[in-house]
């Protein structure tokens, strides 16, 4: 799990099981981001993205034990919020609100320069990408606070069309998005999840059981699990799981 602190650093913390964690230790590097931090696995190798304090955004390889440090995503690219990435894929909002994409190997190798998703798609909070099957899914909040998606193609380039989530469902903040689980903070400050097969068939909206949040949410997935975490109303950080 990784957040930022309230020194804007970016910290983590590991699950062992249970209800026991590893504890608190900043990520080395001197590294600070006003916004929510980014990870990813890439063959192995932990990826960390954030929105550096001059808006750039960074990247950090955990490989084995070691970090590589802190580094600039190549390109020139600036954001005002948090990056979205998936295993070779990094995501950023440009100022005028147009989703960018940017495609990377493990190293990182950088496969090609920063796009704009077609179709003219525009959000207001940070975006948010997961792999699925053989090809990816991007979801951001709409500017109607409604929840948008679009498919990316498995050589990750060739993006499909802009849909909406079935349902009418809204949200105030960035969606959070893990293979077939998607998860929003409610206009009424509850979670509320929906799952979807990859096309345009949805199971509908249910509450998560319990807790609310002032911000967005973000979902991790393992072998038989989601694992949801949220900023508390008491600034805490709480976790859920789902199977």
């Amino acid at each position: 799990m990784f957040v930022r602190g309230t020194n804007n650093g970016i910290f983590h913390n590991r699950f062992i099981s249970g209800t026991s964690w590893q504890g608190w230790q900043e990520l080395p590097g001197g590294g600070r981001t006003p916004s929510a931090p980014a990870t990813t696995m890439l063959n192995g190798n932990l990826y960390v993205f954030v929105r550096g304090t001059d808006n750039a955004v960074y990247w950090n390889r955990q490989s084995g034990a070691a970090w590589s440090g802190w580094q600039e995503v190549p390109g020139g690219e600036r954001t005002d919020s948090a990056p979205g990435v998936a295993p070779g894929v990094l995501l950023t909002r440009a100022a005028n609100g147009a989703i960018r994409f940017i495609s990377f190997d493990d190293g990182p190798v950088w496969r090609t320069a920063w796009a704009e998703i077609p179709g003219g798609g525009r959000t207001p909070s940070a975006p948010a990408i997961t792999q699925f099957g053989q090809g990816f899914f991007c979801f951001v909040r709409g500017s109607d606070d409604g929840i948008h998606f679009n498919g990316l193609g498995a050589d990750r380039v060739s993006w499909g069309v802009w849909n909406e989530v079935e349902g009418g469902g809204r949200t105030p903040s960035a969606p959070a998005i893990a293979q077939g689980l998607l998860c929003v903070r409610g206009t009424d400050n509850a979670l509320h999840h929906n799952s979807f097969g990859g096309g345009t068939s949805w199971t509908g909206w249910q509450r998560v059981p319990g807790g609310l949040t002032n911000d967005a949410p973000t979902l991790a997935h393992a072998p038989g699990f989601f694992t949801l975490v949220v900023r508390g109303t008491d600034s805490g950080i709480h976790y859920n799981f789902f199977d």
